[in-house]
């Protein structure tokens, strides 16, 4: 209850982060009743103010919740997704990985992965890997005290590259 309350503060001074937790908490029934309706109000409210991972999660939420489906809806937001978080530094792309990846299999289940959307996931895959290969490098390029550490620091950009050049 005291998170619902504090992201309800957060949302009135216009924190974008803060309306999709509390989106979120809505579509789950956490700490208030379930509320599909305001949820995607607030998701459109969070990606309006500039959070591209509101757009991505919203995208997610018009796919799989029944009283709300609709493809075409859904289709509308990704593609807005996709235009602005392969046209700016779109430093959340991690984050977006999970509805990423519900999207894509969606589609391949559906059977509707059309060309215009392999060349956006496209896109997508290729933002991912150069922030994580850059992220190598940064780490690589610095000296630390124990080797261990570097390894392990390492660890998981490696792991996340070889993922999405096996599954996207």
């Amino acid at each position: 209850m005291e998170a619902f309350e504090l992201f309800n503060k957060a949302v009135l001074l216009q924190s974008s982060v803060a309306m999709q937790y509390l989106a979120r908490m809505h579509l789950n029934g956490q700490g208030c009743r379930k509320n599909t309706n305001l949820a995607v109000n607030l998701f459109n409210k969070s990606a309006k103010l500039g959070n591209m991972s509101a757009y991505a999660e919203l995208g997610v939420t018009y796919l799989m919740h029944n009283k709300i489906s609709n493809e075409t809806t859904a289709a509308q937001v990704w593609n807005i997704y996709f235009s602005r978080v392969t046209s700016e530094n779109h430093t959340s792309l991690l984050s977006d990985l999970p509805f990423m990846d519900t999207l894509v299999g969606y589609m391949e289940f559906q059977g509707r992965i059309f060309l215009e959307d392999k060349s956006k996931i496209s896109l997508f895959k290729q933002s991912l890997i150069e922030h994580f290969q850059n992220e190598i490098q940064r780490i690589d390029s610095k000296t630390f005290m124990f080797a261990e550490i570097k390894g392990t620091m390492l660890e998981r950009p490696r792991r996340l590259v070889a993922y999405l050049k096996e599954n996207f």
